[in-house]
């Protein structure tokens, strides 16, 4: 470029390493035996070991020895929660000897830690709450408690998205017509639509065409009864024909279905039993049936 202000001055060029984002698993089978894990630094007895049963896992200590591992830095993304998983045995079961989710100045945000004296691995868990940024963060596996069953076995650390609670109210007034709702999956004629009197509402086929729309994992809460209601309109009156709620292994466990034709909408609901944990499910909208009245 020429003319006036035709100029540039250019300063202190740098480059730095971004953290990749966290991985959603993290085992140690591409690591050779007796040695420390890729980019991860290892101090005392702390080294990948293997058995011929559970594959290589990360062996920190032995009665009198102990040992510290700790993973290269993670990004870990925002405004979603977090479940930190992994697999642990041994007998270090003293506070401050677990797998630990630290931010890069040494905040603990998650604590894996094993009460008991075991040889066999077993899955220990933590959430971690969303946040408004993304994180730096770093795994740390310790070992300092000393005597017999001294000792930590750690294998496959795992990272996953925990799904929101299910909202109480889900509508579609937010979203653009002759579009699937954000973050839904939507198949054939499923978008939203609208027609001034009823505001936006989810539409699925008309006459021979057909579609489906599901939503995001929600998860339902454990120990209460609870009532799922939706406003239908439309034909499809035949079985398999309606909006359902599923686990997340398909089994419906609420279907709300409307038998008759009509473009008004009406009222279905069904009640949802307590159980004795939460579930994870989601919603989704079918519509199978073809012909007149099929919408």
């Amino acid at each position: 470029q020429t003319g006036g202000w035709s100029k540039m001055h250019v300063d202190t060029i740098q480059f730095s390493m971004v953290p990749p984002d966290i991985p959603l698993v993290i085992d140690f089978e591409n690591t050779a035996i007796n040695t420390c894990p890729s980019r991860w630094k290892c101090t005392g007895e702390a080294k990948v070991n293997g058995d011929g049963t559970s594959g290589k896992f990360l062996n920190l200590g032995h009665d009198n020895d102990v040992g510290t591992a700790t993973s290269p830095a993670y990004m870990l993304p925002s405004d979603v929660k977090i479940r930190m998983t992994a697999l642990l045995a041994g007998g270090a079961n003293a506070p401050g000897n677990g797998v630990y989710l630290l931010t890069k100045d040494g905040n603990e945000i998650c604590a894996l830690e094993r009460p008991d004296d075991t040889n066999t691995l077993g899955m220990v868990s933590c959430d971690i709450p969303g946040s408004s940024k993304a994180r730096e963060v770093y795994i740390k596996a310790v070992l300092t408690q000393t005597g017999g069953w001294s000792k930590m076995h750690v294998d496959t650390i795992q990272f996953s998205m925990v799904p929101p609670d299910i909202p109480l109210v889900i509508d579609f007034e937010n979203t653009a017509i002759n579009t699937c709702p954000s973050r839904w999956k939507c198949t054939g004629e499923a978008k939203v639509n609208g027609d001034g009197t009823s505001g936006k509402f989810l539409n699925l086929g008309h006459d021979n065409d057909v579609g489906t729309a599901t939503s995001p994992a929600y998860m339902l809460p454990s120990d209460v009864k609870i009532r799922m209601t939706a406003l239908l309109a439309g034909g499809a009156n035949a079985p398999g024909n309606g909006v359902y709620l599923l686990t997340k292994d398909g089994n419906e466990i609420c279907a709300l279905e409307r038998p008759d034709d009509t473009n008004t909408l009406g009222m279905v609901s069904c009640d949802i039993p307590g159980s004795s944990k939460a579930r994870e499910v989601y919603i989704k909208a079918v519509l199978t049936q073809t012909g007149g009245w099929s919408k």
